[in-house]
Formats: structure tokens, sequence, C-alpha cells
């Protein structure tokens, strides 16, 4: 809804149409590989929509260095996480994305016992909101609806075969959608994560479809 003054005594109040998720995607692409419990990674997000409006302004305040930049306007693996080079494309042109390319590192990631490896390939610390509190009576406003799109690609070590892959996962409903799916081609595991939040703002009656949906997730 937007508030319109014509004049002191005359105003108008017009009703704006809420963009669709798809108007503001993320799209994560991220490559790592295993090195002892450390992971090192390659990764490539593109931020358009409502998300390049916000991060543009922001990024001018790191011209001259990207990897700080980077660093706090990302997350994956925990807290060790180090972005150790980067670059960011458009920081300017309000009508193009705004591209961060970065190579990474994360210790203490992979566990091994024994001869096997464990990892886990959703990187992503920030990915949702967390689950809505059951004696929550106050809505929780979302700044706007939005499409992510998460890719990791998982190089099987040397001398190491893939034993067991987590199950996928999916829940859909008015207010949000989730799919998580895994695959193999060669020596690559591939994970996918789509969530797409379809409503700017989640009433007490849409708690128990989120807690459903972030249960699932």
């Amino acid at each position: 809804m937007l508030f319109l003054s014509i004049d002191q005594k005359t105003y108008e109040i017009l009703q704006m149409e809420v963009p669709p998720p798809s108007a503001t995607p993320l799209i994560d692409t991220t490559y790592i590989r295993i090195d002892g419990r450390k992971i090192i990674g390659e990764a490539h997000t593109l931020f358009d929509g409502y998300y390049q409006q916000w991060l543009q302004p922001a990024m001018m305040s790191y011209r001259d260095e990207p990897e700080k930049a980077i660093q706090s306007f990302t997350e994956k693996g925990n807290n060790s996480y180090k972005v150790i080079k980067g670059s960011i494309s458009n920081t300017t042109d309000r009508d193009k994305p705004c591209i961060l390319n970065y190579e990474f590192t994360v210790d203490n990631y992979a566990t091994a016992i024994d001869n096997e490896i464990y990892i886990n390939m959703v990187l992503e610390k920030g990915i949702s909101t967390g689950e809505m509190k059951k004696n929550r009576v106050t809505p929780y406003e979302f700044e706007h609806k939005s499409s992510d799109h998460y890719t990791v690609v998982l190089d099987i070590p040397e001398g190491y075969s893939l034993s067991s892959l987590p199950k996928d996962k999916s829940y859909t409903s008015d207010i949000v959608d989730f799919s998580l799916k895994y695959r193999i081609e060669g020596q690559k595991v591939f994970m996918d994560v789509v969530l797409d939040i379809k409503t700017i703002l989640l009433q007490p009656s849409d708690f128990v479809a989120w807690n459903e949906y972030f249960n699932t997730s």
C-alpha cells in the first residue's frame, strides 16, 4: 500500500503489487573439496531484485576490500569460514545483478572415522528464518518475497567411493516452497536447494505450516 499526498487537503491511497519470489533471486553455486578436516571451496553468488538493492550500497563502502565485503555478507560451514580471495561484479548499476566470486576455506568441517568421511553439504548457516515459537502472538514480517537457489558440488576424494546419501526432502504450502535434492555424476556429488518465500507477512495462523517446513529442512 502506498500513501500519496497531492496537497495539504488531498491524498490518495494506492495498492501496490508485491513482486513475486522470482523477482528477487539469490543463486549460489559452490564447488568444494576435502583436505583433511578442512574444506576448500570456490563460490559464485548472484543477487538480484531487492537483494541487489540493499547489497549494492553496502558493497560500495568496501570498494578496495572485496574479501572483507564478501566475508561480511556470506556464511558457509562454521565460524572458521574465511574468504581468501574474491571479486565483486557490478556495485553501481541497479539494472544488473550483483555477483560475488570468491575462494574460501572452512576448518574442522569434515569428520573422519576410521576409513570413512562424513560431511554436511548444506553449507549455508542462515538459509532460513528459525522455528516460530508456539506462544508467539505477533506476525513475523519478511522484507520481501524471494527465491533462493543453492547448488553445492563436492569432489569425492581420490581413493574413496560414495557409500550413502541423505534422502531428498520437499515441502510446499501457500507461504513457502522448499526442496533439497542430491545426485551423483561420476566422482562428484551435487546438492540442490530451492527455497521460495511466498509471503511478506507470517500470521500466527501460518506458524504451524512454517514450523512444518522448518522441521522438514
